[in-house]
């Protein structure tokens, strides 16, 4: 640690940033005053070390820190901001602010299991093997299954029989 203008260590201050749920990372860039660490054997939590002037001065030109959520989750999350001086272990400030993160709509998409089917003239045939994907469902955390989703059939040359593809 460097001395201050007096002749004394600075009081270090560590400012720790971490979620409640183990679903998000954070990053940030390294100043030169400022030590980083990122613990990703808690979780997601980043410890950042300096002076209060160090940390002052990072937060107000660089300090970008951001959130980033889990790959295809949604949901309520919380980021707490925790600060605290290294003469005084004990004495901890903790904020904590709640991020929601909104599920992205993504259409449905038809999957065609069977890509040729053949069938004599005048003879109707089953559209076996189509299904529908939800890639909405896929995101953990939303709800999806009840919202309607439309899927239209048409024939160039012949004519799509809606009542036989509900025939038992």
């Amino acid at each position: 640690r460097p001395e201050d203008h007096r002749g004394t260590q600075p009081t270090v201050y560590t400012l720790t940033l971490s979620t409640t749920e183990n679903r998000s990372s954070f990053s940030v860039t390294e100043h030169d005053d400022l030590r980083i660490n990122q613990d990703s054997s808690v979780g997601d939590s980043i410890l950042i070390q300096g002076t209060k002037r160090s940390l002052e001065r990072w937060l107000t030109e660089k300090g970008n820190i951001v959130y980033v959520p889990e790959s295809n989750w949604c949901g309520h999350d919380e980021v707490r901001v925790g600060i605290s001086e290294s003469n005084n272990a004990t004495a901890q400030s903790i904020l904590s602010f709640p991020v929601n993160v909104v599920c992205t709509s993504q259409p449905p998409s038809v999957e065609i299991l069977n890509s040729t089917i053949s069938t004599l003239e005048d003879m109707k045939t089953l559209l076996a093997g189509v299904r529908v994907v939800d890639s909405t469902s896929a995101h953990r955390g939303c709800n999806s299954e009840d919202d309607m989703v439309q899927i239209s059939f048409s024939a160039k040359l012949g004519s799509i029989d809606v009542d036989s593809l509900f025939e038992g």
